[in-house]
């Protein structure tokens, strides 16, 4: 989706084994921002000669801003960096007003006060932040996105070898202390198979958006 040309096609020369592990992110920023929600956030944004500025180091969290960006009308400006440091330390710094990454990287910046944290991107509430409301609960409908690590197998695999493979990662996935591990580091353990419903999705959000990967 990001790529004009590929050597490959994920749909034809991949065969989807299992969703090993999501993650979903969080909307937070310098606590300079006077907005205390995702809701305060867009209204203010729209406010004459307002803008909001976010910082990103990879086209992944853009999307997720940018995805905002369309089912809010928010007026949100996008400032690049070329590394994670770099991302963290605009908003940090008030170079940027907002930043959206996966919790665990937010983590220590949240709990010392240096970055006020809004909401998650998930459908739901998560474990590690369990106080911090959705998007969707802030008001943007229908919003919901995270990211996912998926296990895949050339496409000619077969079958019986594919649902054996599943339903052992599903199982070790599964175990109580691989959960917690997973859960400190803000991934939620999972199972099944989604990149057909998401690469419809996410396609939509790049293309309006023009997002490309150099």
């Amino acid at each position: 989706m990001l790529y004009p040309k590929l050597p490959y096609s994920p749909e034809r020369d991949l065969r989807p084994v299992t969703v090993m592990g999501s993650f979903p992110m969080i909307l937070a920023v310098n606590p300079s921002v006077p907005a205390n929600s995702v809701h305060e956030l867009v209204a203010m944004s729209k406010k004459p000669g307002q803008q909001v500025t976010y910082s990103t180091a990879s086209v992944a969290f853009q999307v997720a801003t940018e995805m905002l960006k369309q089912m809010s009308g928010a007026n949100l400006y996008n400032v690049p960096y070329k590394g994670r440091n770099q991302e963290m330390m605009a908003v940090l710094g008030s170079d940027v007003q907002m930043v959206i990454l996966d919790g665990a990287l937010l983590l220590l910046h949240m709990q010392s006060g240096k970055l006020k944290a809004l909401e998650v991107t998930s459908p739901k509430r998560i474990s590690l932040y369990p106080s911090l409301p959705t998007v969707a609960e802030s008001g943007v409908s229908g919003y919901a996105l995270e990211f996912w690590v998926d296990l895949f197998a050339p496409a000619k695999t077969p079958v019986e070898i594919v649902n054996k493979v599943q339903a052992e990662v599903v199982r070790i996935m599964q175990k109580p202390d691989v959960c917690e591990k997973l859960a400190k580091l803000g991934i939620e353990a999972r199972g099944g198979e989604m990149i057909r419903a998401e690469a419809v999705r996410f396609a939509a959000i790049i293309k309006k958006a023009g997002i490309t990967e150099e």
